[in-house]
This record gives C-alpha cells, structure tokens and sequence, in this order.
C-alpha cells in the first residue's frame, strides 16, 4: 500500500512511520500541501494520512482532502484526517468530504491501524530472515552430540 502521509511535524511523522512499520506499505512524506501535490504527481498514491492544519500556500488540511477527492483517479481513496484540537466544524466537514476517519492527535497505534486495514489494503509484512552474518545462509541449528 502506498500511503500518503501529509503532517508538518516530524515527531508525528516518525512515530506514524513506526506505528506501520510492521506493515507491507511504503509511505511518502511531505510537509506542506506543495510537497504533497509534487509526490501525488509522481507515485500511485492508495491512501492518504493528511493533518488538519497544515503551513504552506494551499492552505489546511481540509482543502487539500477537497482537491484530491476532485481528481477522478484519487476520489475514492481511503483518508484519514488528524488533528490535536477537536475542531467540531472540521469534523463534520471531514465527514462530508468522506473521510474514512478524523483521529486525534496523540494517535493510538490501534486505532489508526483499525483505520487502516478497514480500507482493505493495510496488510502485515511478511517475516523476513535478516542475515547478520555475511554470508547469506539463514542459521542453522546446531544439533548437541554427546
């Protein structure tokens, strides 16, 4: 899964990159709406974490989520709004713009990734040897003799 992730602080952002680490997904980082619209561009974007109140001239949040819902190719992705001030009219405006979620900021690892894997796409890496040793073999067991 390829998630979008708009937050312009970046403690927030590493600790959602940790919280989906376990997680078969890549995911794409911007600071401000420009930034965000250049990575749209360029990378098949299936999921969208976007800020609530964002710097930058494109303005917050919510307008960004009304751009992308405006493009054929993006409407139907799955977003999910965050924000740490309970703003009720952005709520309901998130709502309106179909939101999969409005979270609040700090993020509960459960509940973003309920969020997450409701959409459908957000599945569980699979294990993966990591070789320490240098030589490419995954280790073997040792059988004791006596």
């Amino acid at each position: 899964m390829n998630i979008l992730l708009l937050e312009d602080d970046l403690l927030q952002r590493e600790m959602i990159k940790e919280m989906l680490k376990d997680y078969k997904c890549t995911i794409f980082e911007a600071d401000t709406p420009e930034d965000a619209w250049s990575i749209v561009k360029k990378e098949k974007i299936q999921c969208a974490i976007i800020d609530l109140h964002l710097p930058g001239e494109l303005g917050d949040g919510i307008k960004f989520i009304k751009q992308l819902k405006n493009m054929s190719a993006l409407k139907n992705i799955p977003t999910v709004m965050i924000s740490s001030s309970p703003d009720r009219a952005a709520i309901q405006e998130a709502t309106g713009l179909q939101c999969n979620a409005f979270l609040m900021k700090p993020l509960r690892e459960d509940r973003l990734l309920e969020v997450l894997k409701r959409s459908g796409n957000l599945r569980r890496a699979p294990f993966q040897h990591v070789d320490l040793s240098g030589n490419g073999d995954p280790p073997v067991k040792k059988k004791a003799f006596r």
